[in-house]
Formats: C-alpha cells, structure tokens, sequence
C-alpha cells in the first residue's frame, strides 16, 4: 500500500508509471463483466425504446413498490460484496462477493432510478429539471470529474492522495456534484449536449449533432427535457 501511495504522490511519470502497473488488474476485474454491462446498456435502450420512464414516471405507486421491494435486495448485495471484498471476511471470498453483484445490481438500479423518481414527482420540478439537464449531458460531467479529482489528488497537482480523512473527500464530492448539476442547468439553456456527448455522438452517428437552440431560448427551442 505505502509503495502506490507514494507513487500516486509523485510527478506525472510516477503517477503514470503506477497507473500501467495497476491496469492489469484492472482490466483483469473488469473483463469477466463485460457481458454484465453490455446487458445492462442493452436493457437501457429497450427501457428508452419503450418510454417505461414516460409510461411509469408518474406512477407513484409503481414507484414505491419498486424501492420497497428491490431496494432492500439490492443493499444486501452490498453489504456481501463489501463484507468479501474488504472484510472481514479473507481473500478467498472475494469472487464470490463479485459473483454475486452482477446477480442483484439490477435490482439497485431499479431502486436508484425510481427513488428519485418518487421523490421528484410533481413535488419539486425545479429539482427534476436540475437533475434532467444533468442526465442529458451525463458523459461530459462524468469525464470531468475523473479530471478535477486527478488535479486535487495526484502528486504532479495537489497531491491531496491518502492526506485527507473520508468526511472531508466526501464533503468535496458533494461540492463538485452540486457544482456540476448548476453548470449542466445553465448549459443545456445554450446547447443539447455536453462537449463529450457531442464528439461521442458524432462518432457513432457519423454525422454532427443538430444545431443548438439560439441563446436564451432554452432546451424546449431544441428537443424538449422530459421531465416527470
């Protein structure tokens, strides 16, 4: 542990150094879930394909059966993966904790998506317009954030890496999210899609997104946000 810790402290060629030693076993925990995810992207099509979210948004009893009967399978998971994963269980449990998340994940994902959901629902639509922007330009901020953290916490920047307690790397977090859910708001006032978004899309499209809505005319001149 002190050698990554301190690799991770030094200048951009240590950091870099340490990130290809780690990469095997990175790309070694992650190829075995590679069917996982590519279901779970598959199932996310079909659900926007099928409009379950236009369909089932508003539907605050569906909802609420959805958090209360998966919520709790999905937390159990957790706890088995983290109990295989980091304790106290030993090692020769760890497999079986990665085993079993792919099994329940999507009962958490039903959770995470309905929660917010249920709570948003014709109660705070300034919030779900927050949250909607954020989630059209998802890939921009996700990237971004990789970015702010590499600068607060690798040594060729900040080097903040393993100096500073959980509540205040949590605190932190909650401070760039908050940040980042303004930006996206404002930004989705001016364009459809994050910078990311739009290369992706242009790649895999072959062809440049459409044109962004005139200044000041908001995300509904474009292609409207649907919000619960």
């Amino acid at each position: 542990m002190a050698p990554e810790v301190a690799a991770h402290r030094g200048g951009f060629l240590s950091v870099f150094g340490a990130r290809l030693r780690e990469l095997p076993t990175v790309m070694g925990a992650n190829v075995p879930y590679a069917t996982d995810m590519l279901a779970a992207f598959l199932a996310g099509i079909a659900a926007a394909k099928m409009g379950l979210v236009e369909r089932r948004g508003r539907n605050r009893e569906w909802l609420r059966k959805v958090v209360v009967r998966w919520l709790p399978v999905g937390l159990a998971d957790g706890v088995v993966a983290a109990c295989c994963a980091d304790g106290p269980l030993d090692s020769r449990w760890f497999l079986v904790g990665h085993t079993v998340s792919p099994l329940t994940a999507p009962a958490l994902t039903a959770s995470y998506a309905c929660g917010p959901l249920l709570l948003l629902t014709g109660a705070r639509p300034a919030a779900a317009r927050v949250l909607a922007a954020s989630g059209r330009m998802v890939l921009t901020p996700y990237l971004s954030q990789s970015l702010v953290l590499a600068f607060v916490l690798t040594g060729h920047s900040l080097g903040l890496h393993d100096r500073v307690g959980t509540a205040v790397v949590l605190a932190r977090c909650a401070l760039l999210y908050g940040s980042q859910l303004t930006l996206d708001a404002w930004l989705m006032e001016w364009v459809r899609y994050g910078p990311a978004g739009m290369v992706l899309r242009t790649v895999t499209l072959g062809r440049r997104p459409g044109r962004s809505p005139s200044p000041g005319s908001g995300p509904a001149a474009a292609e409207p946000l649907r919000v619960p």
